[in-house]
């Protein structure tokens, strides 16, 4: 079985370090990363006691009980003593990840790194790093299907910068991986399509969304050499 998103988000973790599985459900990245021996040890949270009795059958089923610390929690609490160098958190919308990040001052070291895949409210997830000086140095779509992922890895700085609105709907085009240039494509086609719709609903006040149409638009032209 395919499985484009626990894929990529598994190939964003350096080699030899150990993880943090944030919201791991059934734990299926940490049981991957250490198969693959992508990661040394995994701390597997979640903050209810249903999934993380499955990640505890799955990390067990696996042979892998020495290598992870299972963990009820909320967010990032408690996970700072486990000293992870890649934190992944993903499956879970933009704004919560954004709060998860913003309630852990740990995460504050250009050491550590961190892994997103938000779900949902993927601009207030950049507007966030942006703002709160996380570079954000590669941006992954996996598709599954028909949807489009988006996964983001970053790092602190403590430099803020800033991003253009299209830039903020679907990523910066310097920062993906020419393996996902087609699912680029598609995600800045579907996401104009989308805010035109929107623009089109309203009878006042669709400014925004029309300005953010033209610029992803021209995004598309500028990066793929076509108007979209």
């Amino acid at each position: 079985m395919k499985k484009p998103r626990l894929d990529c988000i598994v190939s964003l973790i350096r080699d030899g370090v150990r993880i943090a599985d944030v919201g791991c459900d059934h734990a299926y990245i940490t049981t991957e990363a250490l198969t693959l021996g992508k990661a040394t040890f995994s701390v597997a949270s979640d903050i209810r006691p249903g999934p993380l009795s499955k990640a505890r059958d799955n990390i067990e089923a696996a042979g892998l009980s020495g290598k992870a610390k299972l963990l009820l929690a909320d967010g990032l609490d408690g996970i700072g003593e486990y000293a992870p160098d890649d934190i992944i958190i993903a499956g879970m919308g933009g704004e919560l990840i954004a709060d998860i990040i913003d309630r852990a001052p740990f995460l504050q070291n250009e050491k550590i790194h961190l892994i997103l895949q938000p779900m949902t409210s993927q601009d207030k997830l950049r507007a966030y790093l942006c703002s709160s000086g996380y570079r954000i140095d590669t941006e992954a779509v996996p598709a599954e299907r028909t949807h489009l992922y988006q996964v983001i890895s970053a790092y602190y700085t403590g430099r803020p910068f800033a991003l253009t609105a299209a830039e903020l709907a679907v990523g910066q085009v310097s920062v993906k991986p020419e393996e996902y240039r087609d699912n680029f494509r598609a995600l800045i086609k579907h996401t104009a399509a989308k805010f035109e719709k929107i623009a089109g609903s309203k009878t006042s006040d669709n400014a925004k969304e029309l300005e953010l149409v033209k610029e992803l638009n021209e995004m598309l032209k500028e990066t793929y050499d076509e108007n979209g």
